[in-house]
């Protein structure tokens, strides 16, 4: 019993110490121009790109989000298009991560990195958008 309440215990210790490391990481990444400046860079200049992060909520399949964009009529709409913004998104920005897979379609959510930037809000205010 004893040696359970010790793992226990070490556990919650490394917890803390894992999520104190992530607030740190946080706060460098967001006070850091030069990281957040070329993130919202490509987010401005790629309006296809905002809208498609904004779909990932972890609920979503790639397939959803597929679909959903075009009934939103987004020029430029196609599978392969937004499959290369994934891409780009998961392996380039990092502002993406896989949750689940249903079937061949991922489920992705956004990244530590994403809400440490406020990506959201900043994609939503940047081009007046409010997709779901």
């Amino acid at each position: 019993m004893s040696e359970t309440n010790e793992a226990l215990s070490e556990i919650k210790k490394l917890r803390s110490e894992v999520d104190q490391q992530g607030e740190m990481l946080d706060a460098l990444v967001r006070y850091d121009p030069r990281v957040r400046d070329s993130i919202l860079e490509e987010f401005k200049k790629d309006r296809v790109l905002a809208e498609v992060y904004l779909l990932f909520d972890g609920n979503r399949t790639q397939q959803q989000i597929v679909e959903n964009m075009k009934t939103l009529n987004i020029k430029g709409a196609s599978a392969p298009m937004i499959t290369r913004k994934i891409d780009k998104l998961r392996n380039t920005m990092r502002v993406i991560t896989p949750v689940a897979q249903e079937g061949k379609s991922w489920i992705y959510t956004h990244s530590r990195l994403g809400r440490a930037l406020s990506l959201t809000k900043n994609i939503r205010k940047m081009h007046n958008l409010d997709v779901q």
